[in-house]
């Protein structure tokens, strides 16, 4: 599980004076929107619509599941804040698949 430094606030990005991303990476199961934060860390948010799939319980899966993605490649990822926003295809995938996934769709 992601450590609670790491995880973004996502509330900060929505709404009237939100900053805008410095970079959009776009696939067909998710985007990653970034943003250049003044910290020396990497923080994660993931915002999960009721799309993906009606049982709460279903999301909280896929949610933890990206979150230990990116748990597994802090080392690896450029300090910055990454909005995770995930499609309605990911809630078919395994835990294993959507870790493979994020990691190929960031590029590492």
């Amino acid at each position: 599980m992601l450590a609670g430094k790491y995880r973004l606030k996502v509330g900060e990005y929505f709404g009237v004076g939100a900053p805008k991303p410095a970079r959009i990476i776009k696939k067909p199961l998710f985007s990653i929107k970034i943003y250049a934060s003044g910290l020396n860390l990497m923080r994660c948010g993931v915002v999960i619509g009721k799309g993906l799939d009606k049982r709460a319980s279903a999301r909280n899966l896929v949610k933890r599941a990206i979150f230990d993605a990116f748990a597994s490649q802090i080392s690896h990822l450029v300090p910055a804040d990454y909005l995770f926003i995930p499609s309605s295809g990911m809630a078919r995938l395994t835990r294993r698949e959507i870790m493979e996934t994020i990691k190929t769709g960031i590029g590492l």
